[in-house]
């Protein structure tokens, strides 16, 4: 530690030392500096120690993690369960299966020894810059810039390539996107990679609107004998140029003549951008169990070939082992035939259907689910002078999530539909993506004397009980609002408190609804702590002055200073 100081008794006084003296304090605090050095070192090794032996504690404690004692079948579970759920995984150290292989080297060898873990696959395809004005392209050009994005590409499918090696022997999910403007020999890179492993496809998802896919749907069925769903996003075009001409020349690829759809396996398709009637493709009807024909929302650069309920009657009676079906092109207002039979689909889960304008009464009334959980009807027309869905809704008791549109609810159609629903657990009232493409139909009955909006009639119905003591859809759990409506805030209270608290039935775990008039009360705040801590909420108003004053005043000392150089 060294001397005491002679100067001690001084500290903190108004001393003034002599020069002699100040020679001897600067010589002691020199002293005193010199040894904090040395602390500061021996503070520095006993870190670098105490880093160490805490490096080895923890090293020697993962010998005893109970993850490393795991057998290799059940990392393997736990690795499967990491892979996304909702997309194909992608190409990305950030996301399992590779990120997952950063972890360790048992993990790695784990991972890489794994073929399940590699059997599936997103590949998005690069493309030149949309615009080149946001994007400009190098001094030398395209054929620069092609060069360089060839080589990336060719980067990626080596990648690619290997991993889909890895999979082995194990059927293959592919999905492939471009959002346009992707080059030939880009798109002939990718395809080359995919098509090598047409053998173990099992599902392929073609999300592209560059390459032509005349090379896919050529493929015979022979090349393709595992391949169990195929969805085409867009609609693809068979691309021509002329050769004394640069106009492109495009028609639609013709899939119902293609030899891919004779895969001996296929039983699930999706054509959202359609082009063909569905009733001219060589499918295995009796074998498929999931098909999605066009779409209300989608873009429609060519016509969709328009079916009659005759034909969808015959359609449905090929597929008796229908899982899921989506049906949203154009119907015709053709005559029905009225010596159809019933029509039982039992092994249909999820009904989406789109009436384009016409009445569906006579489809609805021979139709029998016995099996149905998810419906989701859209309609061309606010006003429904007869609902179709009367025809069908009250024979069926398994429905558990119901999606429509407005009017159906505030008709008072409803009442008869829905009462006796006992499993149904999600109400979802939107308008119909229709009315967001007005080119879908031009069959539309608008009147305003027709116009109603849902209000609180609708949400006082689920807590009235029948005479008998029942209530009308007891188990209902979600309930979401997102078009016009009239709900009080006074109405909706009442609705979640007596859903939380009247005897036999359910209460709401999620509300959703969007209002078109400013919020008077507060509502989450009206129902107490107790049920909002349970309930999923999203109630959505427009800007509300009377509420904005009840917020605390703000005072920022700083305001405004970013306004103002910081030189002059």
């Amino acid at each position: 530690m060294g001397s005491a100081s002679p100067f001690s008794a001084r500290v903190g006084t108004y001393y003034l030392p002599t020069p002699d003296e100040a020679v001897q304090i600067k010589g002691y605090i020199s002293e005193r500096a010199t040894h904090i050095a040395e602390v500061d070192e021996e503070i520095e090794r006993l870190e670098a120690l105490r880093a160490k032996l805490n490096s080895e504690i923890e090293d020697h404690r993962s010998l005893l993690s109970p993850v490393h004692h795991l057998p290799i079948d059940i990392l393997q579970e736990i690795f499967a369960s990491c892979l996304p759920a909702g997309h194909n995984p992608v190409v990305s150290r950030h996301e399992a299966p590779l990120l997952l292989t950063q972890v360790c080297r048992n993990w790695r060898n784990v991972m890489l020894s794994t073929p399940q873990l590699w059997s599936a696959i997103h590949i998005p395809i690069p493309s030149f810059p949309i615009d080149t004005t946001l994007h400009p392209l190098p001094g030398d050009g395209l054929s620069s810039y092609l060069a360089t994005l060839l080589a990336l590409v060719h980067e990626r499918m080596v990648a690619i390539h290997q991993w889909l090696e890895r999979s082995k022997g194990s059927p293959l999910s592919i999905s492939i996107f471009d959002a346009g403007n992707c080059p030939k020999e880009v798109c002939d890179l990718v395809l080359d990679t995919i098509i090598h492993f047409s053998p173990r496809w099992k599902h392929l998802v073609l999300d592209t609107h560059s390459c032509d896919l005349t090379r896919i749907s050529g493929l015979a069925s022979s090349q393709v004998p595992q391949l169990q769903s195929l969805v085409v996003w867009n609609e693809v075009f068979i691309q021509n140029f002329e050769m004394t001409d640069t106009a492109l020349n495009s028609v639609p690829l013709p899939w119902s003549t293609s030899e891919i759809i004779k895969a001996p396996r296929l039983q699930e398709i999706s054509f959202p951008q359609m082009t063909e009637n569905i009733i001219e493709f060589p499918f295995k009807w009796s074998q498929m169990t999931v098909v999605s024909l066009g779409s209300v929302s989608g873009p429609r650069t060519v016509a969709t070939p328009a079916m009659s309920l005759n034909q969808v009657a015959f359609f449905l009676r090929s597929c008796q082992q229908l899982v899921l079906f989506q049906l949203e092109v154009p119907l015709l207002a053709s005559p029905f035939d009225p010596n159809q039979s019933p029509l039982c689909l039992p092994s249909l889960k999820s009904f989406y259907f789109h009436d384009s304008g016409i009445d569906v009464s006579s489809l609805f009334s021979i139709l029998e689910l016995p099996s149905i959980t998810y419906f989701k009807f859209n309609s061309n027309s606010r006003y429904f002078k007869h609902s179709a869905l009367e025809m069908l809704l009250p024979r069926i008791t398994t429905l558990e999530r119901f999606i429509t549109e407005p009017q159906f609810f505030a008709q008072g159609h409803y009442v008869k539909c829905l009462s006796h629903m006992s499993t149904l657990t999600h109400i979802s009232i939107r308008w119909s993506p229709f009315f967001r493409t007005p080119n879908w139909s031009p069959v539309v009955d608008n009147s305003e004397d027709h116009y109603k909006v849902v209000s609180d009639d609708f949400l006082m119905w689920f807590t009235r009980p029948d005479p008998a003591g029942e209530y009308p859809a007891p188990s209902l759990e979600s309930f979401e609002c997102d078009t016009t409506s009239e709900f009080t805030d006074g109405a909706l209270i009442a609705f979640i408190k007596k859903k939380s608290s009247l005897p036999g039935i359910k209460p709401l775990k999620r509300i959703s609804i969007r209002f078109t008039r400013p919020q008077l009360v507060d509502v989450i705040e009206d129902i107490g702590k107790e049920i909002s801590k349970h309930l999923d909420h999203d109630l959505r108003y427009p800007y509300s002055g009377p509420l904005a004053l009840k917020g605390p005043i703000v005072y920022n000392p700083f305001g405004g200073i970013h306004a103002y150089p910081r030189s002059f």
